[in-house]
Order: C-alpha cells, then structure tokens, then sequence
C-alpha cells in the first residue's frame, strides 16, 4: 500500500515538472503489455533473471536485459529513493534503433 503510494506521488510530481521516470516494477512473470515508462524486474525477490522495458528512442520495441550472475553480458537494475530505475552498464541495442542510452535515477541519458 505504502509503495502504491509513493510510486503514484512520484509520477504526479514528475508529471508536475514535466518529466517521467522509469520506474521499477518488480513482477513474478514476464509482461505479455508494457506500460508506458515502467522497467519490470523479472523474477523471485531474491533472484530476478531479467529486466523488460520499452526502448526509450521512441521506436516502441521492447528491450530485455539479462540479470543472471553467470550468464554474459549482465546489467544490474537498482531502485533508488525506492521506485526510480538504474541500469548498470549502458544499454546499446545491437539490432533495430541501434540506441545507446544509460537510465540513471529513472532518467534516460543517450
């Protein structure tokens, strides 16, 4: 409940200033719909197997990233103030929009 809440303070105050975030959204199964800036962590709480998120480029592709210790390459998702996503390293899309981007504090950086 509490989460609920502050998950929805954070996007009106986004929207407020002008801006949204990627947020995280942690969800036992991969989503069949993506809604709109939410990156979903994919998995057990204590051992999530991969990240789901819609292309920042605007090409509306879905971009999924590997969270496995032992499988390579690896990216690491991190809520800070306890919604807003980081992803560790970079994303560079090797097929379609061919984007690099960085999201820090839910916020995306090319």
């Amino acid at each position: 409940m509490v989460q609920h809440l502050r998950r929805w303070l954070l996007l009106l105050f986004d929207r407020v200033r002008g801006h949204e975030r990627y947020l995280v959204a942690r969800v036992d199964e991969r989503p069949r719909w993506r809604v709109g800036k939410t990156l979903y962590v994919v998995g057990e709480p204590d051992h999530p197997w991969c990240a789901v998120f819609t292309c920042p480029c605007g090409c509306g592709e879905e971009v999924a990233l590997n969270l496995l210790p032992d499988v390579r390459p690896r990216w690491e998702v991190t809520a800070t103030c306890g919604l807003a996503a980081s992803v560790a390293p970079s994303v560079r899309r090797i097929r379609g929009c061919r984007s690099h981007f960085h999201i820090r504090r839910g916020q995306v950086q090319l």
